[in-house]
């Protein structure tokens, strides 16, 4: 891996010669400011060698490091070690920022370029201000530079888009749109632009699988007066999906966004962008037209449970917590009498959680940790790093 790595890092740096920039900014986000992302989007990842969920990677023409905070510091240091990515733990005295890193490597004059699609409206500006202080340009990049030397990169995942029945959601998908639209009205604007794969989900009222551990699909929306327009992968919509979408959206093609914006009439529209999970590239081809705010009140509605989600909230807590119960009933009983390790240990776990009412899939990678990996804030266990449980006293 760590050969694969420096390989990678210098097949970046001749595409940053290409584009003429000094320095490259890989950020762990999507073009939807996820931190859970799909395969097809771990960039950063892929660049580096660290697969931690938060993180980011700043390459220069001779050097690379990697900011992450303290969940990671010991997985950073393992995987980092011998690729040439230098680890910076976040938060800690003394650490320089990634810009102030910046000023160190490179000199005034110089750009740094990233993918627009990866920082968010408030990110860029705060990160383009900054640099600008110092003499350092920020150019965006519309040919994401990672994907250029990626040969293998995955493709989206496919997984089939189902309807969260109201049942459990609560609300019908029409009435959280009449309220969406209230709020739009309020603020004085003709659209919404939405971004964020766990908005867009909840306010149809829809579930995918396109990102490990999250109910999520691949899409933009886009919410008007009297429409509203989703921009997917129409292959993925399961016939019940696709029924419900009927006379509530209007569907496009995932890259449909890009011409829809550009070419929609723009006389008198404003749009809505919600500054914190929509990406530079958006807010470019919207333009002028852009009234961003702080918060989409999407999240705010999310945040606010009916009653039928606060009794599923604290149903769900109940089955898990007697799958927790009959795992820690096996481990008393199992230890010491029959091998355990950490994987066999996490894959018992998910067995018992899979017999309850309702189970879909966990919500996170188990941190199955024993020893000295229990000290490890976010220790994933793989084949290479398992070890056996022993009894009590051993």
């Amino acid at each position: 891996m760590t050969s694969d790595i420096a390989k990678r890092l210098d097949q970046l740096r001749d595409q940053m010669r290409r584009f003429g920039v000094h320095g490259y900014l890989v950020p762990s986000t999507d073009p939807h400011q996820s931190e859970y992302v799909p395969s097809c989007w771990q960039r950063r990842s892929w660049i580096s060698g660290f697969s931690g969920s938060a993180g980011d990677v700043l390459v220069t023409p001779e050097s690379a490091g990697l900011w992450t905070d303290s969940r990671y510091y010991l997985q950073a240091e393992t995987q980092l070690n011998g690729t040439g990515v230098t680890l910076f733990r976040s938060g800690l005295p003394g650490v320089p920022s990634i810009e102030e890193w910046a000023f160190e490597q490179l000199d005034e004059g110089h750009v740094i370029g990233v993918d627009p699609r990866v920082l968010a409206i408030k990110a860029s500006e705060k990160l383009a201000s900054d640099l600008k202080n110092k003499g350092i340009a920020l150019q965006f990049v519309d040919e994401n530079l990672v994907d250029a030397v990626w040969d293998d990169r995955p493709e989206p995942s496919g997984a089939t888009i189902e309807v969260l029945a109201e049942i459990y959601a609560g609300e019908a998908a029409n009435s959280k749109l009449d309220r969406l639209r209230e709020k739009m009205k309020s603020a004085g604007v003709t659209s919404h632009v939405i971004t964020s794969l766990d908005s867009i989900a909840w306010l149809f009222n829809l579930r995918g699988a396109d990102v490990h551990y999250n109910p999520v699909f691949l899409a933009y929306a886009a919410v008007h007066e009297d429409r509203a327009f989703l921009f997917l992968d129409e292959r993925n919509l399961s016939s019940d999906a696709r029924e419900e979408l009927s006379g509530l959206a209007e569907l496009r093609p995932y890259p449909g966004i890009e011409e829809y914006l550009s070419s929609c009439d723009q006389s008198g529209d404003c749009v809505w962008l919600d500054e914190e999970t929509t990406n530079r590239w958006i807010a470019d081809l919207v333009g002028e037209r852009a009234k961003t705010v702080e918060r989409s009140p999407i999240s705010e509605f999310k945040a606010i449970k009916n009653a039928v989600e606060l009794n599923g909230i604290r149903r769900a807590h109940t089955i898990d917590g007697v799958a927790m119960v009959k795992f820690m009933k096996w481990i008393e009983e199992t230890v010491g009498q029959h091998p355990v390790t950490e994987l066999s240990a996490s894959e018992q776990l998910l067995a018992f959680r899979k017999e309850g009412e309702g189970f879909v899939g966990p919500s996170f990678p188990t941190i199955s940790g024993y020893g000295s990996h229990g000290a490890i804030i976010h220790y994933s266990v793989t084949e290479d790093s398992n070890i056996s449980l022993k009894p009590r006293g051993l």
